[in-house]
């Protein structure tokens, strides 16, 4: 499992969300699913929005509308809506909005077609927004507010990974990015691959849009266990990925 290759790897560290797709039962929804692959086929456009989406990122819940182009997206206390073009989805409450909106649909697009090769049992564990917590045993008699209490119970989030998964024998770390990725980002996600999922640990950055930084693009180019995926070859990169694997291709 995901687990098993972590906790082997890592010490004093725990998995305090574990990242079940059901977990969240409204990704289960279809017209969810449809909107995901929406975003994608639309993702220069709603890229548009993400500087006005981001700055509700951190306050769930809290009403807005705004629109850029042929793309607007509204969020009160009881719905949740966004029309492209003639199509419009509506949802009902819907919190994390703007999360999903800025950024998180592309996790969920990745998961998604990766999922046939969950069902088909060529990957044995796959998880999205797993989350990694420290737990400091010396400080378990400090801070009494709730913020320690759930520090002490569930430990201070680590890292969080967007995609994980694991075809048995090697721990994939795939890192979502619906805008720009930095060199910063190459280093991070070069790093922690080989840390959580050991020598054979791989990652994998799935950007909606190629890297524009010509030393951002030298710096993956450079990293020995890190890989791009961009743009238009995502699809086809995640079927050479499950090819170069000796999976049977069943989609794509």
């Amino acid at each position: 499992s995901v687990e098993t290759f972590i906790l082997a790897n890592t010490n004093a560290l725990d998995i305090s969300t574990k990242g079940y797709w059901d977990d969240d039962l409204a990704r289960q929804a279809p017209q969810r699913r449809q909107l995901t692959f929406a975003l994608w086929d639309h993702r220069n456009k709603i890229s548009k929005l993400y500087r006005q989406l981001s700055q509700y990122n951190d306050d769930p819940g809290i009403s807005f509308s705004f629109s850029r182009g042929p793309i607007q997206v509204q969020l009160d206390e009881n719905h949740a809506n966004i029309t492209i073009g003639k199509q419009k989805y509506a949802f009902e409450s819907w919190p994390d909005f703007a999360r999903y909106l800025s950024g998180g649909w592309l996790e969920e697009y990745t998961y998604l077609r990766l999922k046939p090769f969950l069902a088909s049992g060529q990957i044995k564990d796959m998880r999205i927004g797993l989350e990694i917590s420290f737990k400091d045993e010396q400080d378990a008699e400090q801070g009494t507010d709730l913020r320690g209490q759930l520090n002490r119970k569930f430990g201070e989030t680590y890292q969080e990974l967007d995609v994980v998964f694991t075809d048995g024998k090697q721990l994939f770390i795939l890192e979502c990015k619906a805008g720009n990725v930095f060199a910063d980002n190459v280093m991070k996600l070069s790093n922690i691959a080989p840390y959580y999922g050991g020598s054979e640990g791989r990652g994998f950055f799935v950007c909606a849009f190629p890297p524009p930084s010509r030393i951002t693009r030298k710096k993956i180019k450079e990293a020995t266990s890190v890989q791009l995926l961009s743009g238009r070859e995502v699809p086809e990169g995640l079927k050479d990925l499950a090819e170069h694997l000796g999976w049977e291709i069943a989609y794509l």
